[in-house]
């Protein structure tokens, strides 16, 4: 089965939706090899040195979807498409959509080629609540678009459970919406030697860590390590907080931290290089990720790279986090409940010494059977033979 991938996500930027396509391509092409083709837009930075650059078409970047680039963009991809649905024989083509995706319904109303739509989303697109009114308006006109391009799918398939009950409520068509979980890629993040990772990033201070590696840290997750601090140095005074990540709301941090008398417990190394962050995550005791109730649809990606690490793990309420507490991998606490959240972490540092050697194997042990990209991608492949039959 030859593919043709597309996706409108720049790969070399540091957000989520990046390293979910960075991971994803090189897996399904070491997967496929030759009878994979990918289109991405041009990278602000450089390429991934793992994407198979031989593999890959470049299409013009919106660069943050400004409307002369984005109309360059549209036309262009579906001059590429056309172009290399001509030249190879494709059998499948695989999408990642976003929002206004014109060209990707032009391209398959053109082609009569059977098409997937990968990490589809709830359907809901809230970007449309973080802009202008204009914006707005349009938000009717983008959700016709994108319910014609699930209901004429073979396959679409989402992060989550609730976020396939949305899409399904929103298009009707449960027979073709399918949850596939976020995986990771456990080659990359893998257990290291946390002396010498701490050592290498100039921790070494600090005996114990509890760390967040993500975006928007001051709402998943920063802030309540912010606030659990002051309680938590009283019982381990030599504790630390590590908060990667960056953005225009990092002082409410920063003045917390002032605030509460701990910012000499706190690390804010901002937004790191990718392939940094496994080093970061190895430096934790304890691991966290916590979404508000509006966001908790999501399957966090930096919560399947704590467990590839090993590390104990406290994460929101979802329907895709529950399985932490379930198995004993940490713990599931309100991201309103600061207070549980400070005794949680305090429970995962008095655990045993050989007792946390063990949780940290056992954890490891179940994203290498469960959540591994590979995995995620030979799921998806099944699921679109059963659709074309094959």
């Amino acid at each position: 089965m030859k593919i043709l991938y597309i996706s409108y996500v720049d790969v070399s930027l540091t957000k989520g939706p990046s390293a979910n396509e960075r991971e994803f391509i090189p897996s399904l092409y070491s997967l496929k090899g030759e009878d994979a083709h990918f289109v991405i837009p041009e990278p602000e930075d450089k390429l991934p040195i793992d994407i198979p650059k031989g593999a890959v078409t470049l299409m013009p970047s919106s660069k943050g979807r400004k409307p002369h680039l984005w109309i360059k963009q549209q036309f262009k991809l579906i001059s590429i498409v056309n172009k290399l649905l001509k030249d190879g024989n494709i059998d499948l083509i695989i999408m990642r959509p976003d929002v206004f995706a014109f060209a990707l319904r032009t391209i398959v109303k053109k082609n009569n080629i059977p098409y997937a739509l990968k990490t589809a989303g709830s359907g809901k697109f809230d970007v449309f609540r973080r802009k202008g009114w204009l914006f707005r308006s349009l938000y009717s006109i983008n959700q016709k678009i994108f319910m014609d391009l699930v209901r004429n799918s073979i396959v679409t398939d989402v992060v989550s459970p609730s976020q396939r009950d949305s899409l399904v409520a929103l298009t009707g068509v449960a027979d073709k919406v399918y949850f596939v979980d976020n995986g990771v890629n456990t080659d990359r993040f893998y257990i290291k030697d946390k002396i010498e990772v701490k050592d290498k990033l100039g921790l070494s201070k600090y005996d114990k860590i509890v760390g967040y590696a993500g975006n928007f840290p001051w709402e998943r997750g920063g802030m309540q390590i912010v606030e659990a601090l002051p309680k938590l140095v009283k019982k381990f005074p030599k504790i630390g907080g590590v908060i990667l990540g960056s953005g225009d709301k990092m002082h409410l941090l920063f003045d917390r931290a002032k605030e509460l008398g701990v910012e000499d417990h706190v690390v804010f190394p901002g937004s790191v290089d990718y392939t940094k962050v496994v080093d970061y995550i190895n430096s934790f005791d304890v691991a966290v990720s916590q979404r508000y109730e509006d966001t908790q649809s999501a399957s966090e990606l930096k919560v399947r790279q704590y467990l590839a690490c090993g590390k104990p793990t406290i994460v929101s309420p979802s329907t895709t986090n529950n399985f932490i507490q379930d198995n004993s991998f940490g713990f599931v606490v309100d991201s309103n409940d600061f207070t549980t959240f400070g005794e949680r972490v305090a429970d995962i540092l008095s655990y045993r010494e050989d007792y946390t050697k063990e949780l940290s194997e056992r954890i490891r042990k179940y994203a290498e059977e469960h959540l591994s990209y590979d995995s995620k991608i030979i799921e998806r492949l099944e699921l679109y033979k059963k659709a074309l039959n094959l």
